[in-house]
């Protein structure tokens, strides 16, 4: 059973693309996040977490992140992450951050403690199991890079709209075949 499911559709980095193509992402977004995702939240019980940066996306999307996280705030069947403006660099910067306001010392800190301050924090299950990369790229591009360490990786040539069923039932199907060690 798949409980936690992470789309990262805009990384910090996408902000140096065309005004025009940035803007045209955004309304997608937008009009995802009003017309479909409580819908499918709602159906599967799913909660919606926002993973990355909220300072700079627009309004139209940021107010429908932040409605659709509180609406779907009490529902644990699933997790439904949403990477927007996410990078893993700037994860781990914001992290920093975060654990300096809180008081942390960098000396006394654990692997566990570090999670606390991760974009992920709280899920029940922040570490991915399978990481597909999409595109014929055979790179992570910064993609959770400290709860990534042993997910597992699939490389397919497809682009995200090109991926189907078929080829997510095949790459189950892989995923089930594999032997993980865990570094043991």
């Amino acid at each position: 059973r798949v409980h936690t499911v992470t789309a990262w559709g805009f990384s910090t980095e996408n902000w140096g693309r065309a005004r025009d193509e940035i803007a045209h992402l955004m309304k997608i977004f937008a009009e995802f996040l009003q017309h479909q995702v409580l819908e499918i939240a709602d159906e599967h019980d799913g909660r919606l977490v926002h993973l990355g940066r909220k300072d700079r996306l627009p309004d139209s999307v940021l107010s429908r992140i932040e409605h659709a996280e509180k609406v779907t705030r009490n529902n644990r069947s699933h997790v439904y992450n949403m990477a927007l403006d996410y990078g893993g660099t700037d994860e781990l910067a914001r992290a920093a951050q975060r654990m300096i306001a809180a008081g942390q010392q960098g000396e006394d800190l654990t692997e566990l403690q570090l999670q606390d301050f991760l974009d992920t924090a709280g899920q029940p299950h922040p570490n991915p199991d399978l990481i597909i990369r999409s595109s014929g790229e055979h790179r992570l591009s910064g993609f959770l890079p400290l709860q990534s360490t042993y997910s597992e990786l699939f490389f397919v040539e497809k682009q995200f709209p090109e991926f189907t069923i078929d080829l997510l039932d095949g790459v189950a199907e892989q995923f089930g075949a594999r032997k993980r060690r865990f570094g043991t």
